[in-house]
C-alpha cells in the first residue's frame, strides 16, 4: 500500500501503520488487510475488472459510499478500483460488510492492474 510521508504518524495511531497493513495478491486470491478496521479475502474468480482511479483528495484510511464501495488507502495518489461479481463479503472494524468495488492506494498501481486484471473473455469470431 502507498503511503503519504506526512500521514504515516496518523495512520499509525488510528492502527493504520505499514505493519498492520497489506494488500497481497496470489494466484486464488486478493488478501486486503488495514489493521482492525477492514479484512477482505477476494477470490480472483471475482475479479471483474480492475482500473485506474484519480487521485482521492478526499480521504485517506478506511470508507465506504453506503452501496457497496469500500476505500482502503494511506495516499490519494496511486488509486485502482478492483471491481467484484459477484459481491463478496468483507469485515469492517467488526462487523460484516459487502463489497461491489474496492479501491486501493498502492505504490505501484500499474503492475497491480496488470497482474489483478481478469483474463480477456474470449471472441468467438462470427460469419
Amino acid at each position: 500500500m502507498r503511503y503519504a510521508r506526512w500521514m504515516r504518524p496518523v495512520l499509525a495511531l488510528g492502527g493504520l501503520g505499514r505493519r498492520r497493513v497489506r494488500v497481497e495478491l496470489s494466484d486464488s486470491e486478493l488478501v486486503v488487510r488495514a489493521g482492525i478496521w477492514f479484512r477482505a479475502t477476494i477470490p480472483r474468480r471475482s475479479i471483474r475488472a480492475v482500473e485506474h482511479r484519480r487521485n482521492a483528495s478526499w480521504a485517506i484510511g478506511v470508507h465506504t459510499d453506503f452501496r457497496g464501495g469500500w476505500l482502503v488507502n494511506g495516499s490519494a495518489r496511486g488509486i485502482v478500483v478492483v471491481h467484484l461479481d459477484p459481491v463478496i463479503r468483507a469485515r469492517a472494524a467488526g462487523l460484516s460488510v459487502k463489497v461491489k468495488r474496492l479501491a486501493l492506494s498502492l505504490d505501484n498501481p500499474d503492475g497491480f492492474v496488470t497482474a489483478a486484471a481478469p483474463p480477456a473473455a474470449a471472441v468467438t469470431p462470427t460469419h
